[in-house]
């Protein structure tokens, strides 16, 4: 009799263990959709913000103007109005000469952005991970037409995001 209660008992145990486990495993997965469309809402709204930003700096007239010695200081104001996230501006002229907020200049005609934006005429562009030309870190750019008084871009508009940065919200 002894036998068969400590075999019952065992058995009772295996079932509540196991119905346990599952019930800490549907628990488990659960929190972690949650966990992950919290951290997908706030990538959205950051990379929203940033838009909105890069929107009113384009247009600014200044910008659509394009003369470099109206341009940087404007930049350099607007940089510290703007989110740290979104780390250095870029101003990139139709050939793709460029220069940023932190001094960086160079050119970026080859980059993909900078071609969607530019030649294909796409208004808004995120960038896959690249290493950035001024920085020399990997950066998610997120570049916005500046368009010109004909309504086709004159130049543009970028921030760097770091990855690092977008690293530390996911």
């Amino acid at each position: 009799v002894s036998i068969m209660v400590a075999g019952l008992l065992g058995l009772v145990a295996r079932l509540i263990g196991l119905r346990l486990s599952t019930s800490v495993s549907a628990l488990m997965g659960a929190e972690n959709i949650q966990i992950a469309a919290a951290r997908g809402s706030e990538l959205g709204q950051l990379m929203d913000k940033l838009h909105s930003q890069l929107s009113l700096i384009a247009a600014s007239p200044s910008m659509r103007a394009g003369d470099r010695k109206a341009v940087e200081p404007e930049l350099a104001s607007m940089k510290r109005l703007t989110s740290a996230e979104g780390g250095d501006l870029i101003y990139a002229y139709p050939d793709g000469s460029y220069f940023t907020t932190s001094g960086g200049e160079g050119n970026i005609a080859d980059r993909d952005y900078f071609l969607q934006v530019m030649k294909q005429g796409q208004d808004y562009v995120v960038s896959d991970a690249v290493i950035s030309k001024s920085l020399n870190t990997p950066v998610v750019v997120l570049a916005k037409a500046v368009l010109g008084k004909d309504g086709s871009p004159a130049a543009l508009v970028a921030f760097q995001v770091k990855m690092e940065t977008l690293s530390a919200l996911i």
